[in-house]
């Protein structure tokens, strides 16, 4: 290979970084806000609502399927019927 060189991934590795060396800044509030107390309730409210609307999709799903499975079966049993005179 004329002057052509690959290079793979691990000849050059990422450098590593000591976490002894890495030094972390302290954040420094001046002004605190007061909780809230809603907060627990919203985020049950959320999930509440998550869970109601997983709910009515799995029913529609279930409600998809029974109708074409009974389709299907309707669709059997009268081409059973024409062929086999029944």
């Amino acid at each position: 290979m004329n002057g052509m060189r690959s290079y793979s991934a691990y000849e050059n590795p990422a450098p590593r970084f000591d976490l002894k060396e890495i030094k972390f800044k302290k954040s420094k509030t001046t002004k605190t806000e007061p909780k809230s107390w809603n907060f627990g309730v919203d985020s049950l409210e959320l999930r509440r609502q998550k869970r109601l609307a997983f709910y009515r999709a799995v029913s529609a799903e279930r409600k998809i399927k029974g109708s074409v499975k009974k389709s299907l079966k309707w669709i059997k049993h009268t081409c059973s019927k024409l062929l086999h005179g029944n």
